[in-house]
């Protein structure tokens, strides 16, 4: 199953258990009309990710989804049309914190 995220990225569920383990780890709230939201802590960091660490929301989602074992993936369209996921890196100096883009896999 794949969701369309934006141009040329999709989210793709990887694996049905570690999603629907994901999701009773990380219940989503919602009120009628709004998108769903996890729990503040969860949205800290994804936020810090792309506010603080030079990261992007599309490399934040990324590596949350990684890090977390969502069962979902962020993945990009390659130069032959196929669809990779898009892998994330951290690299920690002291309390600074970069996140780059690792080859789609």
């Amino acid at each position: 199953m794949a969701f369309i995220y934006y141009y040329q990225r999709v989210l793709t569920i990887t694996n049905a258990d570690a999603f629907a383990n994901f999701l009773s780890n990380y219940l989503p709230s919602q009120q009628p009309g709004y998108a769903p939201n996890f729990p503040t802590a969860f949205n800290y960091e994804y936020t810090d990710i792309y506010t603080y660490y030079n990261g992007t929301p599309e490399t934040a989602l990324a590596f949350m989804l990684d890090k977390y074992n969502a069962g979902i993936a962020l993945t990009k369209i390659d130069t032959n049309g196929n669809f990779k996921k898009l892998g994330i890196r951290e690299n920690t100096n002291r309390d600074h914190k970069v996140y780059r883009e690792d080859h789609c896999k």
